[in-house]
């Protein structure tokens, strides 16, 4: 179930509106803080929405991504960033 549910955020992250990836950010968020293997699978398309221009989504982006950050990712996220 949690396999279809992260399927579907990516789905939801990928999307032109806003309010679509901002769901998925929050859905996203709501499954890597019990499920923390996920992260791995929908890191790029979560790094893809800082590009996105509204700063709510990227603020929230930013969350989800301090969550997400571990020992075997954090060089990869912090070069995206700078």
């Amino acid at each position: 179930l949690l396999d279809m549910a992260a399927g579907s955020i990516t789905r939801f992250l990928s999307s032109d509106n806003h309010n679509l990836k901002y769901a998925g950010i929050t859905g996203l968020s709501a499954i890597v803080k019990d499920h923390p293997r996920y992260a791995a699978e929908h890191q790029m398309a979560v790094i893809d929405c800082l590009e996105d221009p509204d700063e709510t989504l990227k603020r929230r982006t930013l969350d989800l991504l301090y969550t997400m950050i571990n020992p075997v990712n954090v060089e990869f996220i912090t070069d995206k960033l700078l």
